[in-house]
């Protein structure tokens, strides 16, 4: 279900901010973050504020 109250932000707007941090996070996220570590681009990396950082959490990372 969708939430009630919902906040869109374009590209600039979030490249905006002084810190940015990209999470992921399952291991539904192992083919992309492979992909990611192969220098792959995706919509998301459009964005990027002053300081930027990505977590990848050890269920995303691709398996051996």
């Amino acid at each position: 279900k969708p939430p009630k109250i919902r906040i869109s932000m374009s590209y600039k707007s979030l490249s905006r901010t002084h810190n940015f941090f990209k999470i992921i996070i399952g291991e539904s996220k192992q083919s992309i973050v492979k992909l990611l570590l192969e220098g792959k681009s995706f919509p998301f990396n459009m964005v990027s504020g002053k300081k930027e950082k990505i977590f990848v959490h050890c269920s995303a990372m691709p398996g051996e």
